[in-house]
């Protein structure tokens, strides 16, 4: 029988994040989002550096371009900022942001009212 990795979680700007890579969930201060397959493999990878840059793995949040097209199959950088304003509309009214770093990839960031 195959194990289930345990859910991916991290703070990011105090903002609690977790992904469920078994239902494709992600979920932010308790409200959860289901996502489609390649929005969540691209949040995912974001979630997964802020995670690394918490732990004092990485410099910092940043997912470059080259790393989130192999990630989530994405064919181009148009079709990678395609993806990405798509999981920026879907995010809403949840408390956190995808940031296009123009030139460099992208990042995330936490909303703390």
């Amino acid at each position: 029988m195959q194990r289930c990795p345990p859910p991916l979680i991290v703070s990011i700007d105090g903002v609690r994040v977790e992904c469920d890579d078994l239902h494709r969930w992600l979920t932010v201060q308790g409200r959860r989002l289901a996502l489609r397959s390649q929005a969540y493999l691209f949040v995912r990878a974001l979630v997964a550096q802020a995670k690394a840059c918490e732990a004092g793995q990485a410099g910092d949040r940043l997912v470059s371009h080259e790393a989130l097209c192999q990630e989530t199959s994405a064919p181009s950088r148009h079709a990678l900022h395609a993806l990405a304003s798509e999981v920026s509309q879907e995010l809403g009214t949840l408390p956190i942001l995808v940031i296009n770093e123009y030139g460099q990839g992208y990042s995330m960031r936490g909303i703390v009212s």
